[in-house]
């Protein structure tokens, strides 16, 4: 956003032919829309601007026509999103609510403010005093029951009682419990709406299609479709009272198998790495004989359309497996050959194995379940299928010492070993509920410390395990983050523990406000941090003067589809060596 920006909402001629359609299907039409306090909070400010809430009267003007066409075309409810309530929003932010919603309630229909993510514990007085017909907040994190004593008396209270964010079933009986307390905690009588605790865009369609997964795991889960069912059922448990006794069978026992016992106390029975960051450099140089400013990339080439669909058709038993790794094979040489003609100093073997980077890992370690039509939106129009966390996870077989060995034979270049890091795996599988995220963390984190004590001793020197998800994964609440990041960063640990210190760990951070989680970046075991810098211009790397460890700062945005010119890169190396060291750039 920059400084005098003005907000043009058009005409809607396709806002209006999407309601349009919604009524002659029969639907009562309830509209969603991102807030304007979200839409800008998730910007950046360019050009001189230093404080983006004094863009927002145009923007709320925008709003304002959108609304009353809604409103024109017969909507009689709009859910408007502000997710940024459930963080612990600045004053200033927290302050602006009053005026926006003020303006954008005289001409709008009825509006249903939308929190989701946590329960928005920090502004929830707030959000109470705003002149809309009603809150939508999630009861499944952070719910505070007491807080709705003063809940308004002319509000909907819209309950975010199915969660949206996981694959397990609901535990109906609890959950009805739950919101009958609430329904008299507040006197809502008819003024309570059950919904799910986010958009259902976050967990698969359907469990009736996963015919494979075991019968020890499938009648606990609960993708869209179950979801909704539940809503439905609860509706029924609260509107007939004790007629929800016969629901209640609705809700299978949790048959997760027994924890294996290995939680914060076993961090002192897997040792971190023995030497200190100095000494580790010493000789990690005299071992790898890097030459100054190394170059690399941060490991996966592209997920070519002809490996997509060999692996199809080796699901298919279409191909045989030979013929499957041959292609592999191939691929890795000239993926191998073309960095070495290149100049690359350190080379990848480009992960073609790997349909997606966490899956990858889930299939080879016990504890894992694995969908086959678990498809979820992961950004714009990218989708992601993330394995399940249903039991106790552990080491198996080696999951990729025989593609970083062969790679490594192609070439008397160093050749970096790839290996998704815990957190990552955690955060981007959907994990057990009856364990917390630190103990099935550090759970993975055991099991990878097998893998990269294998890379090592197999001669592999630079072992990079990525965490592109130590960001994402970090609680709303501040409050909270600081446990988080310090089971983070023992989880980083423990995989990488078992190495030589003469062996190069390098971790990739990418999609992060660094500045959330420097200190983390310090604490963990890496040698080297690849981080993305050329998206921002270079502008991350000012948070890492006097940063103590190696840097990796991206001077090729791979995501855009203008190649840089050599100059630019040269100017970001340029601007990366005013902030680190040489040695460590």
């Amino acid at each position: 956003y920059s400084r005098g920006m003005e907000f043009d909402p058009g005409d809607g001629r396709w806002l209006a032919e999407e309601i349009d359609m919604a009524h002659a299907a029969g639907h009562i039409v309830k509209a969603s829309i991102l807030g304007p306090i979200t839409l800008l909070w998730l910007g950046k400010e360019r050009d001189g601007l230093l404080n983006r809430p004094e863009l927002l009267p145009g923007l709320v003007d925008a709003y304002v026509h959108l609304l009353s066409l809604m409103l024109a075309r017969g909507v009689e409810w709009i859910q408007v999103e502000e997710p940024i309530a459930s963080l612990d929003m600045p004053d200033l932010w927290a302050g602006a609510m009053h005026a926006v919603y003020d303006a954008l309630s005289r001409r709008s229909p009825r509006l249903l403010l939308t929190s989701y993510y946590s329960f928005p514990s920090g502004c929830f007085d707030i959000l109470c005093q705003l002149p809309v017909s009603g809150l939508h907040v999630d009861v499944m994190r952070n719910f505070r029951l007491g807080a709705l004593r003063c809940f308004p008396r002319d509000m909907v209270l819209s309950a975010g009682a199915v969660d949206g964010r996981h694959v397990w079933s609901c535990d109906l009986s609890a959950t009805a419990r739950l919101l009958d307390r609430a329904r008299d905690m507040a006197r809502l009588d008819d003024r309570l709406w059950v919904s799910t605790s986010c958009s259902l865009m976050h967990v698969p369609v359907d469990a009736a299609t996963e015919a494979a997964v075991s019968m020890s795991v499938r009648p606990m889960l609960s993708f869209a479709i179950q979801k909704a069912g539940e809503v439905a059922a609860l509706k029924i448990r609260l509107a007939h009272g004790n007629a929800g006794s016969a629901i209640s069978h609705a809700s299978p026992s949790r048959s997760f198998k027994p924890a294996v016992g290995f939680g914060t106390e076993d961090l002192q029975l897997t040792p971190r790495r023995k030497l200190g960051y100095a000494d580790r450099a010493r000789r990690q140089r005299s071992a790898l004989g890097l030459p100054v400013l190394p170059t690399t990339t941060v490991g996966s080439f592209p997920q070519t359309p002809r490996f997509r669909q060999l692996r199809v058709l080796l699901r298919r038993g279409s191909i045989r497996l030979q013929s499957y790794m041959g292609a592999i094979r191939a691929e890795i040489e000239h993926i191998v050959r073309r960095q070495a003609e290149l100049g690359m100093d350190v080379l990848v073997h480009g992960e073609v194995e790997r349909g997606d980077m966490v899956e990858y890992f889930g299939e080879s370690m016990d504890g894992f379940v694995i969908t086959r039509h678990g498809w979820v939106q992961s950004y714009g129009s990218r989708c992601a299928k993330p394995p399940i966390i249903a039991h106790d996870v552990s080491f198996v077989r080696p999951m990729t010492l025989y593609w970083a060995s062969y790679a490594s034979k192609l070439t008397n270049l160093p050749m970096k070993g790839m290996v998704t890091g815990p957190t990552t795996i955690v955060c981007w599988s959907f994990a057990r509920r009856d364990q917390s995220y630190q103990e099935v963390s550090l759970q993975v984190a055991r099991a990878l410390r097998l893998e990269v004590s294998l890379l090592g001793s197999s001669g592999v020197g630079i072992i990079q395990i990525d965490e592109p998800a130590l960001r994402e994964g970090l609680p709303l609440q501040r409050a909270m983050r600081r446990r988080y990041l310090a089971w983070a960063a023992d989880a980083f640990g423990v995989a990488c523990s078992g190495t030589s210190p003469c062996v190069q760990i390098h971790t990739h951070i990418c999609y992060s406000e660094l500045g959330d989680v420097l200190q983390t970046m310090s604490d963990m075991d890496a040698d080297v941090v690849s981080i993305e810098a050329a998206r921002s211009n270079m502008s991350p790397l000012a948070l890492l003067r006097g940063f103590h460890k190696g840097v990796g700062p991206g001077v090729f945005e791979v995501h855009s589809p203008q190649p840089p010119s050599q100059e630019a890169m040269a100017s970001r190396i340029t601007a990366a060596l005013g902030i680190v060291p040489p040695e460590n750039l």
